[in-house]
């Protein structure tokens, strides 16, 4: 019987999230077991040890998971991690939190769910100074074509992509 109620509590712990989660997001319940056992079990880096939470909490609505590097390449460990409701910064001359990236250049990647309510073409808007990509659904879908990874002025980008209503993308 001790083996059998760690078992019967996670059990049911599970059950309930998912029925949370599924009337809560208003998603079918297919749905939300398949971003539980793929979210919840997956980390945002294999090098890091940033657990699935932030990833969660993007889904759930509260923004994106964000891992901050101390360098252009987005390599290495990424030693500030957090979820950013927004991405909207102005980090002028200076970084995110200059108590854990103290020095320029840094580089962010966030990443996190959309969910598109119709089948058609979605068009992004980037603004950024210094350089810019974006994927989506491993697509690149914004990459200008004299992207150079130093300071310049701020510039707007855009790229289209089509999305299928109701399938996550990341």
């Amino acid at each position: 019987m001790q083996k059998l109620m760690p078992y019967l509590r996670q059990t049911l712990s599970q059950s309930f999230i998912k029925q949370t989660l599924s009337d809560n997001l208003q998603i079918d319940p297919k749905l939300t077991d398949f971003l539980l056992r793929t979210v919840l079990k997956s980390q945002t880096s294999p090098t890091t040890t940033n657990k699935a939470m932030a990833d969660f909490l993007a889904l759930a609505g509260d923004g994106l998971a964000a891992s901050y590097y101390p360098n252009q390449a987005l390599t290495g460990a990424a030693p500030l991690t957090r979820t950013d409701p927004t991405v909207e910064f102005d980090w002028g001359f200076g970084t995110p939190d200059s108590t854990i990236i103290n020095a320029r250049p840094f580089s962010v990647r966030w990443s996190g769910f959309l969910f598109p309510q119709h089948t058609e073409s979605y068009t992004f808007y980037v603004r950024a100074g210094d350089g810019v990509r974006l994927w989506v659904n491993g697509t690149l879908v914004i990459d200008p074509v004299n992207v150079q990874w130093k300071d310049q002025p701020i510039a707007e980008h855009s790229g289209t992509i089509p999305l299928t209503a109701g399938q996550h993308g990341c």
